[in-house]
């Protein structure tokens, strides 16, 4: 099954690499201040979720679940490819920017320290959102995978 979801992802990747090529090129604009927006942080975290909508939107556009279907895989390894490349993407959006600005210094240390300092007596609550956000997903993954077998009936 693992080899099957990868090859979803992998073609998953494929199909939607111009969009994520004019994502990327938008992103790094902004953590590199060509595109000057402050705070970066939350344009970077919209457009990755952006992403997510694009992607379903163009799939649906030109019907891709039509060759979904007829492929000889499971329902639940499509939406698991589905679910883990739109995450995996997600994910990598914000890191690239985050790692970007940090290694251009476009803050200054003693201000990156600072966040960190202050990102550390607030984890608990970073922990307990984070926590709630991975329940959401896992049930939503879950109720997507439900929906998405009823249709084999």
């Amino acid at each position: 099954m693992k080899s099957m979801v990868y090859k979803l992802a992998y073609k998953d990747i494929v199909v939607h690499r111009t969009l994520i090529l004019t994502y990327l090129a938008v992103l790094l604009g902004l953590a590199l201040q060509v595109i000057e927006i402050d705070p970066p942080a939350a344009v970077v975290t919209l457009m990755a979720t952006m992403f997510v909508f694009s992607t379903a939107a163009q799939d649906d556009r030109s019907n891709a679940h039509l060759l979904i279907n007829s492929l000889p895989v499971s329902r639940k390894e499509v939406v698991t490819a589905r679910y883990a490349v739109s995450l995996g993407v997600a994910v990598a959006f914000v890191g690239l920017t985050a790692l970007v600005v940090v290694l251009i210094g476009r803050l200054p240390l003693r201000v990156v320290l600072g966040q960190w300092a202050i990102a550390a007596v607030l984890l608990p609550l970073y922990a307990a959102v984070t926590a709630v956000l991975a329940v959401f997903l896992l049930s939503s993954w879950r109720l997507s995978l439900m929906l998405y077998q009823r249709r084999d009936l």
